[in-house]
């Protein structure tokens, strides 16, 4: 009898364990599946040369596609930082027969801006470039905050930059997308750096803060520049009495992942030494370091650090490829010891400069802005909003030496009258 029990037992754990292996085996092979069309795309054609234009909106760079040929091309941000993308507004434009859906899993509860729903579009083009089996993430229009004023329709990611050897020219505002980097007119000009992955296809180049090694995750779809988060570099620059710093408290101005509304502590300073893309060339440029919690990356440099460069995308080969271009030019806007930010058709404080005019008085991050120069956030029209968070709509002149704001906070309003700052470094 006991034997029957002992031979029932292992029988019973043996279809357990079956089972188990079984369900995990299919676990990852979902699992892979699912990395395989997210990262899907390939070029139709062998060999392909083509030099397009793109717009630079406030910071973003913004190339036109077309979705399975047709006559229609849409806007779409060009990021290095993100898959490719496309918002639940254009699926809805598109034919059923243009992508498959792999999987969709929407939450409808989520403020998140990704909606788990994942398509195959079986053909996407960038002028005469097209490409097929692009997997492609569905975002929510009504989660995609301000970044509708920039693109409403997407985002061309990593997997379709790794089709193919990117070019741009911030100067020209140009884009060159062919199949090697030997076709590229500047080949013998160009100076490439290895990167690294965080497990997409996302760049992360190592370089030199101050003696310290940093990796900077190359990002084309951030519209700053070079942005540190690290507790640990915060303070250290905190505590060094050499180094002239600006402090800040700052809040996020983007919620697009459901992002929580709490204020963080930022330091701006002039690096004495950065060696980024070149190892060689120490540069003395305004970085920012955040007290926030650390990613897997010390921090990114995005286009406004980007566009003083020719840069060349080769992800077959795993490296970047740049020209140094020189500084372009651009004139500074006065500064008051704050910046706002766009939200729901409203303005906000999302920075306040320490020691300045107006963080002696009681207004805080977060606080809505009720006037700028007696001009009443209220009375704007719908389309201002989207020319304020594109940097197109200015409250002040060049020349401004005085800014009169009224705020709300805590059901009053405080109304200011400040002095120009210095935000020299």
């Amino acid at each position: 009898m006991k034997n029957k029990n002992k031979r029932k037992i292992l029988i019973a754990g043996i279809i357990v364990s079956s089972i188990i292996i079984i369900v995990s085996g299919g676990y990852l092979y979902l699992v892979n599946q699912l990395k395989s069309t997210l990262t899907g795309g390939e070029p139709v054609a062998d060999e392909f040369y083509e030099t397009i234009d793109f717009e630079y909106i406030g910071g973003w760079i913004v190339v036109r596609a077309k979705i399975a040929g047709s006559d229609k091309d849409y806007p779409f941000i060009f990021d290095t930082g993100s898959t490719t993308i496309i918002s639940d507004s254009l699926v809805k434009e598109l034919k059923s027969e243009s992508f498959k859906t792999f999987f969709s899993g929407k939450d409808d509860d989520t403020t998140n801006a990704f909606n788990n729903q994942l398509l195959v579009l079986n053909r996407l083009s960038i002028g005469d470039v097209s490409f097929r089996n692009v997997g492609s993430m569905v975002l929510d229009n009504e989660n995609w905050d301000m970044l509708n004023c920039v693109s409403a329709f997407g985002i061309i990611g990593c997997n379709i930059i790794k089709s193919g050897c990117f070019q741009i020219d911030y100067v020209k505002r140009k884009i060159i997308i062919t199949e090697k980097s030997d076709n590229l007119a500047n080949s013998d000009e160009i100076t490439w750096v290895k990167y690294k992955t965080d497990g997409q296809e996302t760049p992360i180049i190592t370089g030199k803060l101050n003696g310290t090694d940093i990796d900077l995750f190359f990002d084309t779809g951030s519209s700053s520049g070079i942005t540190l988060y690290s507790p640990v570099i915060y303070n250290t620059i905190k505590s060094d009495s050499t180094v002239k710093k600006i402090y800040l408290t700052l809040l996020p101005s983007l919620y697009i992942r459901g992002e929580e509304a709490e204020p963080y502590q930022a330091i701006t300073f002039k690096a004495s030494e950065l060696h980024f893309l070149s190892p060689d060339y120490s540069e003395n440029i305004r970085v920012t370091v955040t007290d926030t919690p650390e990613k897997k990356f010390s921090g990114i440099a995005g286009n406004k650090y980007l566009e003083n460069y020719n840069i060349t995308l080769d992800y077959k080969n795993k490296r970047i490829g740049y020209v140094m271009t020189g500084r372009l030019s651009s004139t500074e806007a006065p500064y008051f010891g704050f910046n706002y930010f766009v939200l729901d058709n409203k303005l906000f404080i999302n920075s306040i400069t320490d020691k300045s005019e107006i963080s002696k008085s009681q207004i805080v991050v977060g606080d809505e802005i009720i006037s700028i120069n007696g001009t009443e956030i209220i009375d704007l029209p719908k389309e201002s909003f989207c020319a304020i968070f594109r940097n197109e709509y200015y409250f002040y002149n060049e020349t401004d030496s005085l800014m009169h704001l009224s705020v709300k906070h805590d059901d009053r309003i405080i109304s200011l009258a400040l002095n120009k700052c210095n935000s020299e470094l």
